[in-house]
């Protein structure tokens, strides 16, 4: 599935790190899909003997005045299709794990009574003179 059942959210949010750079947010523990194979995207995919799925990932675009625009996507690395990935987009450096905690006091201090995970991931924004320059 490529869009969530609610179409309001788009599964779209805007985020704002704090001043030193950090940033969290509540989310689902993505998990795989497929893209869709009824068109020549398909075809390629029969012809090629490739299955239509994506590993469960979430697509991020950071920005900041002066650097680089990075645009990504972090993987769930106990997802399946992690090594055959039907757009080619898994990189190891990419594939972020995501540990399963009991039910209890999250992170910033909700209490949950179901069990829920965490991932962990730092970025490196390259300023654009840097940029420009490599």
């Amino acid at each position: 599935m490529q869009r969530g059942e609610d179409a309001q959210m788009m599964l779209r949010a805007r985020l704002r790190t704090d001043a030193e750079g950090r940033y969290h947010f509540w989310s689902i523990k993505p998990t795989f899909y497929p893209v869709p194979d009824d068109g020549p995207v398909g075809d390629m995919l029969r012809h090629m003997r490739r299955h239509p799925n994506r590993p469960g990932h979430i697509h991020l675009m950071l920005k900041h005045p002066g650097h680089q625009t990075l645009t990504t996507h972090l993987f769930v690395s106990d997802s399946p299709y992690l090594d055959s990935d039907a757009v080619f987009g898994v990189r190891n450096s990419l594939v972020v794990d995501f540990t399963r905690h009991p039910a209890g006091t999250a992170p910033d201090g909700r209490v949950l009574n179901k069990p829920y995970y965490t991932a962990r991931y730092d970025f490196r924004l390259v300023p654009a003179a840097e940029h420009a320059t490599a």
